[in-house]
């Protein structure tokens, strides 16, 4: 994935609130995508899931979720076949980094 500086970030078609949204995150999703992407490497194999990486980084689930999603396009980070329970009881898949991507 390129330089989002310059790319445009996915939003919804015909939301003006959400391709504003869109627009405001073009110079922030990378340094945030790389962050996300450094937390799912540093667990190994073991893995988290988005709950997890929004607790350790402190980052809205609305950030997080595309930049993970982002990173899973880019075949950075992969879906396992794992789930973890989540603090409200639901199960939530669990991601892992696959290491030597630019993200």
């Amino acid at each position: 994935m390129s330089d989002n500086t310059t790319d445009t970030l996915p939003y919804v078609r015909g939301s003006a609130t959400s391709k504003s949204a869109s627009e405001s995150m073009r110079a922030h999703a990378a340094p945030i995508r790389q962050r996300v992407y450094e937390y799912i490497l540093s667990r190994g194999a073991f893995g988290c899931t988005d709950e997890e990486v929004i607790a350790a980084l402190g980052i809205s689930p609305s950030t997080v979720r595309p930049r993970r999603g982002e990173l899973v396009q880019m075949g950075a980070v992969t879906k396992t076949d794992d789930t973890r329970r989540t603090r409200s009881g639901r199960q939530a898949a669990v991601y892992v980094g696959i290491p030597g991507h630019d993200v």
